[in-house]
């Protein structure tokens, strides 16, 4: 994420319009990981369902006696 602030003439930015800014840029870097993190557990869910799809043709179960199931 890039944050810029631009004026045609040099300035002295003053306390509270840096914090304003700080903050911005901080909710921004926030937003972006949340949707960096939210993007990776939809492809993890994605994995994990493409697994399940398959998991029935590859699962068996034997009993006590050794009959398959």
């Amino acid at each position: 994420a890039v944050f810029h602030a631009a004026r045609a003439a040099p300035r002295r930015w003053r306390d509270s319009e840096m914090a304003a800014a700080r903050e911005v840029a901080q909710n921004a870097w926030e937003t972006v990981c949340r949707l960096r993190a939210e993007a990776a557990l939809r492809a993890s869910e994605e994995r994990f369902r493409q697994f399940g799809d398959f998991v029935p043709a590859f699962l068996w179960r034997a009993d006590a006696a050794g009959a398959m199931t």
